[in-house]
């Protein structure tokens, strides 16, 4: 998207969640949780990431973070956010 546009906004379920790592331990396997319904085959997602790793990418592209909004349920979620947030929003630039 910053190829042909200045800024974008990304969004994700975030699977660091406590929830899903809990999952992860108590099953062994890739978790289905409220926000995360599907098997690992069959999820709409491509990747499966936390916050961190997204934060580690716009390090390693040299993208600037103008906006980050973590979120469980209807709440933000600042404090451990990578731990507490189901869904994170980034707004990113060049």
């Amino acid at each position: 998207m910053l190829r042909v546009g200045r800024h974008a906004i990304v969004a994700f379920p975030n699977y660091g969640h406590w929830s899903v790592r809990l999952s992860l331990l108590a099953t062994g396997r890739a978790p289905r949780t409220r926000c995360f319904p599907y098997d690992w085959h069959s999820s709409p997602n491509i990747h499966f990431l936390t916050i961190r790793d997204f934060e580690s990418l716009t390090h390693e592209q040299g993208w600037t973070v103008e906006r980050k909004i973590c979120l469980s349920g209807h709440r933000t979620r600042a404090l451990l956010a990578n731990l507490t947030a189901e869904v994170a929003v980034f707004l990113v630039r060049k």
